[in-house]
């Protein structure tokens, strides 16, 4: 079933209503509830076997890995943009995208953690597989326990590859932030494994940025860009574009169906939550 907050709060009131106590167990990406009236599972997307397969590959060289070990008992940084504080608003025709080919792939290969078999057969995936297959290294939930619709305990749980995933997104972050480094005003940010910069670039700098891409045996491409527009809106950015065609829009503080859920169960744990009524 579709994960939504009101396909799960149809179910829950109705438990509640009737008193019937129930677990939640709500994750990156299932959230399961279930009692003695049996269980419901709400996904974001039903994934392929390629990306089940994929991420047993990935396990299977983790678990030969020391580098994949050490990784795991240290810990990294997870934030994947980045902005030029300087510029507020920003209305361009067009502006320059470089963007890391397969980033995460190349990134968990370049670091010594999956043999090349296991990189191979990822080349093989289409981004909407390869991504969940490598983001499962980092799934987590919390299972709440409900009675009387109100939470009366919960646990949470992290894999414990975790910090490995971490390690790719800083490892991309890192490159994003020292190509902004060398494009100095004329970068605008990045998402992810993405950097935007001025149309008025010189060639020098942009020579530069793609040494370091190549210097760390990542593989780019550029995108097409325009109707390119930000603005900020307090502390929050709001981006819009033309990307290769496709209309492409970033905020910063958006939330999704996962947040919301979240936000809901953390009011149930502070007993702040209103029963919806028709």
């Amino acid at each position: 079933m579709k994960r939504t907050l009101n396909s799960i709060r149809f179910i829950t009131d109705a438990w509640d209503t009737m008193g019937i106590p129930y677990t939640m167990k709500h994750g990156t990406y299932t959230t399961i509830l279930e009692s003695e009236l049996g269980k419901h599972k709400f996904v974001v997307n039903t994934y392929s076997n390629k990306v089940f397969i994929a991420r047993n590959k990935i396990l299977k060289d983790i678990k030969e890995s020391q580098i994949a070990k050490d990784i795991m008992n240290s810990e990294h940084e997870t934030a994947n943009f980045g902005m030029n504080d300087n510029i507020k608003d920003i209305s361009e025709n067009n502006v320059l995208n470089i963007d890391i080919s397969s980033a995460y792939v190349y990134a968990i290969y370049n670091c010594g953690i999956i043999s090349k078999p296991t990189f191979d057969y990822l080349q093989t995936m289409k981004k909407k597989e390869r991504l969940p297959a490598l983001g499962m290294l980092a799934s987590s939930y919390t299972k709440f326990f409900f009675e009387k619709g109100k939470v009366v305990k919960y646990e949470a749980f992290r894999q414990p590859t975790a910090q490995i995933f971490f390690k790719l997104i800083q490892e991309i972050n890192d490159v994003m932030e020292e190509c902004a480094w060398i494009l100095g005003e004329d970068y605008i940010f990045h998402w992810v494994d993405g950097i935007f910069f001025k149309k008025t670039t010189s060639v020098k700098k942009i020579n530069q940025v793609e040494k370091i891409l190549q210097d760390m045996d990542f593989p780019y491409k550029y995108e097409s860009v325009e109707k390119f527009n930000m603005r900020k809106d307090g502390e929050n950015y709001v981006i819009s574009m033309i990307k290769n065609g496709e209309n492409k829009r970033y905020d910063f503080s958006h939330r999704n169906e996962y947040q919301s859920i979240k936000k809901f169960l953390t009011q149930c744990v502070e007993g702040k939550v209103h029963k919806i009524h028709p």
